[in-house]
């Protein structure tokens, strides 16, 4: 009896090792971890956008527009480290104050944007950036970008501006 035994376990581990194989669908989960202290962006570039709108050829007054709520500039950074946030000057690289709209014919419409309380924000760290302490919380910042007025009529059509946001720290 003891031989049968044997051999039926045999024969069993032959039937399943030629028994056809079926098809197992596989994928991967990406599991990632960041050490350390620093700031990161929470949202940014592309998501953020200040839009005047449709705005008369004459600029009598200063015009303001600001992100929604929500769709601003939002950033974590580490409890207790010191951050800067800085704007490059677009298209006006030589003047990171003052900024250009520009249209597709290569026509300007000056404008600025400021911080809640920075007069002029700019990309010189600690001079003209938006300075602060990280808590470990998000931090979401407005900006408010201005026209300047201009008794020169601008010519129609659409006029825009790519503004590079940096965290120093």
């Amino acid at each position: 009896m003891k031989k049968s035994f044997i051999c039926g376990l045999f024969s069993a581990s032959l039937l399943l090792g030629v028994a056809p194989a079926m098809a197992q669908p596989t994928g991967n989960l990406q599991v990632r971890a960041t050490v350390g202290s620093g700031c990161q962006f929470r949202t940014g570039g592309d998501e953020v956008m200040i839009d005047f709108g449709l705005i008369p050829e004459v600029i009598s007054e200063t015009t303001e527009a600001s992100p929604a709520p929500g769709s601003g500039i939002s950033f974590i950074c580490s409890a207790g480290l010191a951050y800067h946030i800085g704007l490059d000057g677009g298209l006006n690289p030589e003047s990171p104050l003052l900024r250009n709209l520009v249209s597709p014919a290569g026509d300007k419409i000056v404008y600025a944007i400021n911080a809640p309380g920075l007069p002029a924000w700019g990309n010189e760290e600690g001079v003209n950036t938006y300075d602060g302490v990280g808590d470990g919380q998000a931090v979401e910042l407005l900006p408010i970008a201005s026209l300047m007025v201009s008794p020169v009529p601008y010519p129609s059509g659409d006029y825009s501006d790519t503004v590079k946001i940096s965290i120093f720290y």
